[in-house]
C-alpha cells in the first residue's frame, strides 16, 4: 500500500528523471543498490522499478507483456531520444499504459515530444484519462500543461476532484478550483478522503465555499477504524449523515472503542437484529457482549442466529465461540420447537 511518503519519493524521483538529471553527490551517500532493490521489491510497483532502470525481481506486469507497444516501452524509459528511434521506424502506437506513464511521472518533455509528432493520437488517448490519473498522483505540473495545450481537458468528469480527495492532494484540489475550467466532483469526495483518514483533504473541502455533497459519511468514517475521522466529523459543524451500516461494520468487526464512540456521542443510534448476526457469524463475542451489556433495546430470533452460524465466516474456533456465547443464553441447536425458533427476543432479558 502506498504511502504519504512514498507518493512523496515517487514525486521527487519523477521530477528528477523528467529533467534527465544526473545525481551528482558522491558515491558513498547514495544509497546500495541492494536496499533500492529491496525498497522496490516491497513496494511490489513494477512500472516504478523499471522507471528508475534498477535492479529488482519483480515480475513484469501483466498489461505490459500482453498489450504494450514499442513506443510504449520507449516511453516508459522516460527518455525522448527512444521514444524519436520508434518514430523514426514508424512504430507509432501506444497505448493507455504509456500515456499513463507520462501522466503518471510528470513526464512533460515527453507529452511534449508526441504533442509534436502524434497530437491526434495523444490527445484521444488523453482524452479523459489524463484529467483523472493526474490528478490521482497530484500532477498539477501535468495538468498545467495540457490546460494550456487543450489536451484532455474537453469533458472534465468528476473524478477529477474524487481522485484527488482520495488520495489526498490538497494542491490539486486547489488547481481544480483555481483553474476557472469546470469544477466537477461528487460525494465519493469526502466519502473517500473519510475512509482514507485525509484530514487535511477534508479541512480544505470545509473552507473551500463549494457546495458539498455528503453521503454517509459516518459509515465509512467507522469503516475506517479510529475515532480520528469521527471525532473531525462529530465537531465540524457539517452535516453528519450516516445509515445502518455503521454500527454494524463495528460489529462485525468486533471494534468496542468504536462502538464505545457511538453510544457516548449525540447521534443517535440506529441499528437492527443485523448487529448480532454480523458478529456472530464474524465470530465477534466480545462486540455480542457489548450489545448484551449496553441495555440497549435489540430484538432478535434464535433462527437468525442458527442461520449467522451457518455462514459463519469466522473459521471453526470463531464459530464455536459464538455458539458458546449464544448457548449460554439459552440457544439450543437440537431444538425442534418452532416457538423456540421463530419467537422474538430480547437480547437484555437473555441471561
Amino acid at each position: 500500500m502506498r504511502t504519504c511518503a512514498a507518493d512523496k519519493a515517487i514525486s521527487e524521483t519523477a521530477e528528477l528523471m523528467a529533467d534527465e538529471q544526473v545525481d551528482s553527490r558522491p558515491a558513498a551517500h547514495r544509497l546500495p543498490p541492494e536496499l533500492i532493490a529491496e525498497i522496490l521489491n516491497y513496494t511490489e510497483d513494477w512500472e516504478l522499478a523499471q522507471t528508475l532502470n534498477s535492479a529488482h525481481s519483480l515480475p513484469t506486469s501483466t498489461p505490459w507483456l500482453e498489450q504494450a507497444t514499442p513506443l510504449d516501452w520507449a516511453i516508459l524509459s522516460g527518455q525522448v531520444k527512444h521514444i524519436q528511434a520508434c518514430l523514426d521506424k514508424g512504430q507509432n502506437e501506444f497505448t493507455d499504459w504509456g500515456t499513463r506513464v507520462m501522466i503518471r511521472f510528470g513526464y512533460i518533455h515527453l507529452l511534449e515530444a508526441l504533442r509534436t509528432a502524434q497530437p491526434d493520437r495523444l490527445r484521444a488517448r488523453c482524452h479523459v484519462l489524463l484529467p483523472e490519473l493526474a490528478s490521482a498522483w497530484g500532477r498539477t505540473i501535468v495538468l498545467e500543461w495540457a490546460k494550456e495545450h487543450q489536451v484532455g481537458m474537453q469533458d472534465i468528469t468528476p473524478g477529477t476532484m474524487d481522485e484527488a480527495s482520495r488520495h489526498g492532494h490538497v494542491e490539486t484540489l486547489k488547481w481544480w478550483k483555481d483553474s476557472t475550467l469546470p469544477v466537477r466532483y461528487s460525494e465519493h469526495a469526502l466519502l473517500s478522503a473519510t475512509i482514507k483518514r485525509q484530514i487535511a483533504v477534508l479541512e480544505w473541502w470545509r473552507r473551500s465555499d463549494l457546495p458539498l455533497l455528503i453521503g454517509n459519511v459516518l459509515d465509512l468514517a467507522s469503516m475506517e477504524g479510529s475515532t480520528v475521522v469521527l471525532d473531525w466529523w462529530a465537531k465540524s459543524g457539517l452535516e453528519c449523515k450516516y445509515s445502518k451500516s455503521a454500527l454494524y461494520h463495528l460489529s462485525c468487526r468486533g471494534n468496542i472503542d468504536l462502538l464505545n464512540w457511538w453510544r457516548s456521542s449525540r447521534f443517535r443510534l440506529i441499528y437492527d437484529k443485523d448487529v448480532l448476526v454480523g458478529a456472530t457469524k464474524h465470530g465477534q463475542t466480545d462486540a455480542l457482549q457489548w450489545w448484551h451489556e449496553s441495555g440497549l433495546p435489540i430484538q432478535f430470533r434464535f433462527f437468525d442466529i442458527e442461520e449467522a452460524l451457518e455462514d459463519a465466516v469466522a473459521g471453526p474456533e470463531g464459530r464455536a465461540a459464538s455458539l458458546a456465547w449464544w448457548t449460554r443464553r439459552g440457544f439450543d441447536s437440537a431444538s425442534s420447537d418452532p416457538r423456540a425458533w421463530m419467537s422474538t427476543r430480547l437480547l437484555s432479558s437473555c441471561t
